[in-house]
Parts: C-alpha cells; sequence; structure tokens
C-alpha cells in the first residue's frame, strides 16, 4: 500500500445571489492505495463523503452550500529516509513524514510576509 495526502478544493457559494468573490476551502485528506489502484477516485470518494448537505451553513449571515469542485493534487507520501526500518512510500506516515509540499517563487520581502502569514502574490511551480 501506498500512502498518500490528497488536496480537496471545495466552494462555499450563497444558495441565493452571488459573491464577487468565491470562498474557497482547501482539505487535505490521508488515504492508503494499492499500486496500480486509483488514488484519485478514492480521493474523490473520501471529500464527497465529507460534505455537510443540512440547513445550518451559513457564509455572512446568508444561507450557503458547500460544493466539492475537484481534487487539486495528490501527494506520496515520503517517510524518512534515516529510518532504516521503514520504507519511504509503502510503510504508514510517522513522526517526520513529509506529508505534503509546495514549491513557490517569492523575493525576500515576500518570503519575510509569507512567514509573517501576510498575503503575498506567489507563483505556485508545482501542480
Amino acid at each position: 500500500m501506498v500512502w498518500y495526502v490528497a488536496h480537496a478544493v471545495f466552494s462555499v457559494r450563497l444558495k441565493r445571489g452571488q459573491r464577487k468573490k468565491l470562498l474557497i476551502k482547501e482539505n487535505l485528506y490521508l488515504l492508503e492505495a494499492d499500486p496500480g489502484e486509483d488514488a484519485l477516485e478514492k480521493a474523490i470518494a473520501i471529500a464527497k463523503a465529507n460534505l455537510v448537505d443540512d440547513d445550518s451553513e451559513t457564509l455572512d449571515r446568508q444561507p450557503c452550500v458547500t460544493r466539492f469542485e475537484g481534487i487539486r493534487k495528490i501527494i506520496s507520501i515520503s517517510n524518512p529516509i534515516e529510518r532504516d526500518d521503514l520504507t519511504q512510500d509503502d510503510d504508514p506516515p510517522v513522526s517526520g513524514s513529509e506529508l505534503t509540499y509546495e514549491h513557490l517563487l517569492l523575493s525576500e520581502e515576500q518570503l519575510k510576509r509569507y512567514l509573517r502569514g501576510e498575503r503575498v502574490n506567489t507563483y505556485c511551480l508545482n501542480r
């Protein structure tokens, strides 16, 4: 079995009317799949199973609905290479496993703002 992290994207939409921009949520799900098994299909099933369909959800005090938009990426988990008792991908994740990653292009100033949790315009190199 290979372990993966799936990045599932959801949009939150008003039931009546529109906003200029959509509220987008990205949830990360852990899953395992046999080699040759479709990890994407499993990721979609997990994401859809986590949708809540009730009338309690609101956005800006207005009724809304969360919609599954798709899987942005699936990354196989890499276990720590210094552990001789684990395979890189086949064993379950442990403390120190790399679960996901991003490759971004940022200036020095953008990097400082990014690390402070401030808004920056980025260019993402990986998908």
